[in-house]
């Protein structure tokens, strides 16, 4: 189901420089509580104010966005791509993410229950970009064991795991 079907409405816009923008403010801000990207983003932050640089960022149109860095730090770039500098949209809500979902992936979340189970399950209303190449399964199920070995060898002896993240 899409972002339109499950909430009877539309997006109010593209994804825009705008929004791209309040993403890099937030990765910058080191004051919340578990934030991993401020640390990656150190050369736009501002260390009395554990938020971005005033003036870091310039908009320069809808899809064009320039960063004024104080001083080169080359791994800015790999910052930007670490899995937790996922790009939002502005509507997006962390409290209601779950149930209220707004982006392009193929699969939507079913359940989360912290430090135990997350379900997702196939959109059937999603166009996969490459179509014919995608989302394969109907259901995803991340089981968490804990940081306990046997607990995870006791699972996979149970035949309860498909794919393990680590080994």
């Amino acid at each position: 189901m899409n972002y339109l079907a499950r909430t009877g409405k539309a997006l109010p816009r593209d994804i825009t420089a705008k929004d791209v923008a309040q993403n890099i403010e937030r990765f910058c801000d080191d004051t919340v509580e578990g934030n991993a990207m401020a640390g990656k983003m150190q050369v736009i932050v501002d260390p009395e104010a554990s938020k971005m640089r005033s003036g870091t960022i310039e908009i320069i149109d809808d899809h064009t966005l320039t960063l004024s860095l104080p001083q080169p730090d080359i791994s800015l770039i790999s910052g930007f791509t670490d899995y937790p500098a996922a790009i939002v949209h502005s509507s997006f809500n962390e409290a209601t993410m779950l149930e209220n979902a707004i982006g392009t992936g193929p699969y939507l979340s079913v359940s989360y229950d912290a430090g135990s189970k997350a379900v997702l399950v196939r959109n059937p209303d999603h166009q996969w970009w490459n179509v014919g190449n995608g989302a394969y399964m109907d259901r995803i199920e991340f089981i968490d064991y804990g940081a306990e070995p046997g607990a995870h060898f006791s699972g996979a002896e149970a035949d309860e795991v498909d794919v393990t993240y680590d080994t």
